[in-house]
């Protein structure tokens, strides 16, 4: 009987222990079948990128050219006398203002000139107050030979040498007038010349060039002294093509954006329009005149965008995120995790972006790329979110 129950005893612990491995070998089991559902219902999902609404204040559409900004003014400065450079005042990129000395040319025999010819006007005004003194003597004497020859106390032939006297000194005095004239005359040239021997800006700006001068040297009436630049009205030159040239008008507002400058675009309106077209290029320029120039340089590349027409207040989105099928206009919005079909009414269209009128739903993002195929009511997932599942 002991016998017996030893092998009763055997046999339960044997079963114990199958039970035991038989549910320790059933449960990893039962964890991979739950995680291989959960793959089968996450690749129900269909994974999307989406972008958030985004509404602003004015949608433009229009054309868009390249260009070159350009300055309003800009003057290249010459020297009006020839001489010895005596000193450089400016140099390349020195700001100046209107009237401000640039450059000296040597005006040692300029000024001596101008001392001769003061000299030369105080002698001429001695020679006319003695010529003034002349003639009051001839007109005394002529005048006194008149009433004397009406009496018959003189002959005509004495009068006649008084009138002649008189004439001679009129004559005197008109010449030493004449030559005063031409003493002040003189004298102003050669103020002139010593003004102009102080080279000044015409205009307010920057130095562009100041063609490396350096003291001592000879320049005459044909050489460049500086380029000054004004800064303050700058404007973007570009070249229409004739098939397009119709669609701008002076005065239209127009965006410039410049290389690598994350402040633009920046507002401006047409300024200048030429009324022909290059027969060579088949173009025709147009410029805009910036509205703020401030970041702006002469020779920078520039792209000019022409408003032609505008939207305001409406939501803007991709281009392609705008779908069409039988005749509608449609967009894919994610709610929640479900795709919902949206009808839209597009409007204005500016290279990649559109812009629609209607209401998003509050929280909903527009589905931009994997909405092919869908259909209302799909399961969708974001792909980032899709790829940090899979991480």
């Amino acid at each position: 009987m002991n016998k017996k129950r030893r092998i009763h005893a055997v046999i339960t612990g044997l079963a114990v222990l199958c039970c035991l491995f038989g549910f320790m070998a059933c449960k990893p089991q039962d964890k991979s079948k739950e995680a291989a559902s959960e793959t089968v219902k996450e690749i129900k999902k269909t994974v999307v990128t989406t972008v958030a609404p985004k509404r602003v204040p004015v949608f433009y559409s229009g054309m868009q050219e390249n260009g070159t900004i350009e300055a309003v003014e800009q003057v290249t400065v010459k020297s009006k006398v020839s001489g010895r450079l005596e000193q450089m005042l400016v140099h390349q990129g020195d700001r100046v203002e209107a009237g401000q000395t640039v450059a000296l040319v040597e005006h040692k025999s300029i000024q001596a000139r101008l001392e001769s010819a003061k000299a030369d006007l105080v002698v001429s005004q001695a020679q006319l107050a003695q010529a003034k003194v002349t003639l009051a003597d001839a007109q005394k004497e002529a005048d006194r030979y008149e009433k004397l020859f009406k009496d018959g106390y003189c002959t005509e032939q004495q009068l006649t040498q008084r009138r002649t006297t008189l004439r001679t000194a009129q004559a005197g005095l008109a010449v030493s007038q004449a030559n005063i004239a031409k003493n002040k005359a003189s004298i102003g040239e050669i103020m002139v010349d010593l003004d102009e021997a102080t080279i000044k800006a015409p205009i307010a700006g920057v130095i562009s060039d100041d063609f490396s001068h350096t003291p001592g040297e000879m320049i005459n009436t044909d050489t460049l002294i500086v380029e000054v630049v004004g800064m303050d009205r700058l404007y973007a030159r570009v070249n229409v093509a004739e098939q397009y040239a119709h669609r701008i008008s002076k005065g239209m507002k127009v965006f410039i954006s410049l290389l690598g400058d994350k402040k633009g675009p920046y507002e401006g309106s047409v300024w200048r329009i030429q009324p022909t077209v290059d027969t060579a290029t088949r173009t025709t320029r147009v410029d805009a005149l910036a509205n703020d120039s401030s970041a702006m340089r002469p020779g920078m590349f520039a792209t000019v965008f022409f408003a032609e027409e505008k939207m305001e207040n409406p939501v803007v989105l991709p281009a392609d995120a705008v779908k069409r099928s039988n005749g509608d206009h449609f967009i894919w919005l994610k709610i929640g995790d479900k795709a919902t079909r949206l009808i839209v009414k597009p409007g204005l269209k500016n290279g990649n972006e559109t812009a629609i009128e209607d209401v998003i739903p509050e929280g909903a993002r527009i589905i931009i790329t994997g909405g092919d195929n869908l259909k209302d009511g799909d399961l969708v997932v974001e792909a980032n979110h899709q790829a940090a599942a899979s991480s």
